[in-house]
């Protein structure tokens, strides 16, 4: 199957742009200052303000415009286009064309459908971008942007094509997802797609999380709970400063509750569910706690357990007042000992559901199944759907993903959504087959949401947790087109539209051909697994060279600059042990051989090169480093920053690990090399070994923030595309002579 949708994908990219958007001949209408106006409605929720916002912003961003925004009370008969947000029960303009009989509303949009019309009234153009409430309108204008003038949203930023004219007559179109639930999740141990953790993001780095998934069709956001200074504010002998075991939290409490509040104020701007998450929290303190408030039942120091006798009055005075403080949500995810052996689990849940429904009557809960694959007295689906509230809303990522499996509702006739962990394939770009496993792609629409069949039994919805992914944009933007509609999707990505739309919307049109070839080229490799495979380095060669010849074109569109940094970098680590390789294989063959220098001289050129394309990229868009995290909070838990951007990234090329990791050993690895072979003599791998310990070993500890600190001091004179043109130039791909 893996073989049959790789072939499919690569003979697919031929860029025949068949029915996707606007008509290819029809231009669209030249974008003017005077006559263009965006009207948005007078008084309506401060999302259809954001959807105007949003839609003014893109055209300037294409064409360089301003179009002004008015209200729909403020209209004039001398305009020309009329870009109008919001449905008839908000926007006056909408109700007007409406009772003209000129347009027609589309039956059934539900909560999340919404459509596009234009049309001519009185010798002026009107597009209406609307739904059945704000985020309606959001998702017409954003797939207006997408579908007819092909902007691109990833999980890394936008791509916005420079255009004067947009298409403005002959739209209509209306599109509905099929799940009423589609979530947006930031997993607190997020490598994202900036490889870092969603515990060290500042508010520009959620902002970006929160934007794409609602450009992306999401209606909820799931935020794991992190508590900042709610506990210290009500249990006044916890010590504030303590650095140690805030729940895995890297900022100070204060700046935390700060950005909270930040954050969940934007995330309700947006019209969207904001759930909130307690993976862990639920039941746990902060480190301090067991020495100011001795004599509590826990577990691992700081998780009361149930049955303590303060259990509910500890947990009534935390949350009331992080819900007076932040807000109610929408639902309330509750974990309880993840993954660790709890007896009273269900008994920590019960007092959950009744305290949350005390402090917010209209509360709605989730659960996960996995809680059935951990801890004693939890894998039995019986109690599960015994124990939990009937109306509780049931998240299904269990080892047997129980709920696909069932031909009826496995879980008591409770609602249920379809959760994918791994999403990506554990290294960052446009990727389809590397790394340490399989595309995912096909497990996500097949296995994720039973695209090739029926929708499961109670299924309401589906989420990709993006735990173990790390940065794949490709597998970002399937996942979130398949939580919309997974049978459209699926057709759309076996026969290769999906993915000609995919370029287009992350390079442009004008770059497809090449930057699809090259793309097809890296398909063919194995990037990032450590190990070179023969040929891969003429592969990798082959597609840097196409994706170069778009370099003047692409230069400021930084997706382009992470796709490039992203394939050498992993090819050019693949391939170090066997350019190393050929230096001991030339000296074993023949000590005398005049190979074995050119080999070294051309393994040291390599490594020095491909340093200086490592430093060349902070890898981060918005700069999540330990200098960052650590100024805007200065008493920032400093140990667990060093632990986040360093030791957890482990399947992350970052150049933080490639640093301890790669480079110093193999630096250390060639000068011990060259100096036994000008003793005529290879070395011994106990002698390596040794050296590598002696030199390496001591600063190779992610928990030491000096060390992290001072790894990314070295900053290269040159951009990482002249870099990466230089490297092609001098064959530092190539394998070899």
């Amino acid at each position: 199957m893996l073989k049959i949708i790789r072939g499919l994908m690569i003979g697919a990219i031929v860029f025949c742009m068949s029915s996707y958007g606007a008509d290819e001949g029809d231009k669209g209408e030249k974008i003017e200052k005077t006559g263009w106006v965006i009207y948005k409605p007078a008084k309506a929720h401060i999302s259809y303000e954001h959807a105007a916002n949003e839609l003014a912003r893109y055209i300037k961003e294409m064409s360089g415009v301003v179009v002004s925004i008015k209200t729909d009370k403020e209209a004039k008969p001398e305009d020309k286009v009329r870009l109008i947000i919001g449905d008839s029960a908000v926007n006056y303009l909408t109700k007007d064309l409406i009772s003209k009989g000129k347009i027609s509303v589309p039956k059934n949009l539900g909560e999340g459908g919404y459509f596009i019309k234009s049309v001519i009234d009185d010798g002026r153009t009107n597009i209406v971008f609307a739904g059945t409430r704000g985020r309606g309108a959001m998702y017409a204008v954003y797939n207006y942007l997408r579908k007819y003038c092909d902007c691109g949203y990833f999980r890394d930023g936008d791509y916005i094509p420079k255009k004067i004219n947009i298409p403005v007559k002959n739209i209509d179109f209306s599109d509905i997802p099929v799940f009423p639930i589609r979530e947006g999740f930031a997993f607190p141990a997020h490598k994202g797609p900036m490889s870092k953790y969603s515990n060290c993001w500042d508010f520009e780095y959620w902002k970006l999380w929160a934007d794409f998934s609602v450009k992306t069709g999401a209606n909820v956001l799931h935020h794991y709970i992190r508590w900042g200074d709610i506990p210290y504010k009500v249990l006044d002998k916890l010590d504030i400063n303590d650095a140690v075991g805030r729940a895995g939290d890297v900022l100070a409490p204060k700046d935390r509750s700060e950005l909270n509040r930040k954050v969940f104020d934007y995330i309700r701007s947006l019209d969207v569910e904001i759930w909130y998450g307690f993976g862990g929290e639920w039941g746990l303190m902060p480190k301090s706690f067991d020495k100011a408030y001795p004599g509590h039942d826990l577990i691992g120091g700081n998780l009361l357990k149930p049955e303590d006798k303060e259990f509910d009055s500890i947990m009534r005075k935390v949350w009331s007042e992080f819900i007076k403080e932040f807000g109610k949500a929408d639902r309330y995810f509750i974990i309880y000992h993840p993954e660790g052996q709890a007896d009273m689990r269900y008994d920590a849940y019960d007092k959950a559901v009744k305290l949350f429904r005390e402090l917010d009557p209209s509360s709605k809960f989730m659960f996960w199944s996995w809680d059935l694959d951990w801890g004693t007295g939890n894998k039995n689906i019986e109690e599960f759907n015994k124990r939990l509230p009937k109306d509780a809303l049931v998240q299904d990522q269990s080892g047997v993903k129980r709920g696909l499996k069932s031909e009826d509702n496995h879980f008591g006739g409770r609602d249920w959504m379809h959760c994918e962990r791994s999403i990506g394939e554990f290294f960052s770009g446009d990727r389809l087959g590397k790394g340490f496993g399989p595309f995912m792609g096909d497990r996500i629409i097949n296995d994720g949401v039973s695209a090739e069949s029926k929708i499961p039994v109670g299924c309401k919805g589906a989420t990709f947790y993006n735990e173990l992914d790390s940065g794949n944009f490709l597998v970002f933007s399937l996942a979130m087109d398949t939580e919309w509609n997974p049978g459209k999707t699926k057709k759309s990505f076996d026969s290769g539209e999906w993915l000609d739309r995919y370029i287009i919307e992350r390079y442009g049109k004008e770059s497809a051909n090449n930057m699809g070839a090259s793309l097809k080229e890296t398909f063919k490799a194995n990037l990032g697994d450590d190990k070179y495979l023969a040929g891969e380095d003429k592969i990798i060669d082959n597609a840097v060279k196409l994706a170069l010849k778009e370099k003047e074109k692409q230069k400021d569109n930084q997706r382009y600059v992470y796709y490039m940094y992203d394939i050498v970098t992993q090819a050019l680590s693949d391939c170090g042990q066997a350019k190393s390789q050929l230096i001991t294989d030339s000296f074993s063959k023949d000590p005398k051989s005049s190979d074995t220098k050119v080999y070294l001289d051309k393994a040291k050129e390599y490594i020095e090169m491909l340093k200086d394309i490592m430093a060349s990229q902070d890898r981060d868009k918005l700069s999540v480093t330990f200098d960052s995290i650590t100024s805007r909070s200065p008493t920032a838990d400093k140990n667990q920053v060093a632990l986040a951007i360093g030791a957890r990234n482990y399947t992350i090329i970052t150049y933080e690990k490639w640093y301890l990791n790669f480079y110093r050993p193999y630096v250390v690895t060639l000068k011990i090399l060259e100096e036994s072979i000008a003793q005529g003599k290879l070395p011994a791998k106990t002698e390596i070994d040794a050296t590598l310990k002696k030199e390496i070993r001591p600063d190779w500890n992610y928990w030491n923030p000096k060390s992290i600190k001072e790894i990314g001091s070295y900053k290269p004179k040159k951009d990482t595309l002249t870099l990466i043109e230089e490297a092609v130039n001098k064959n530092i791909f190539i394998v070899g002579k």
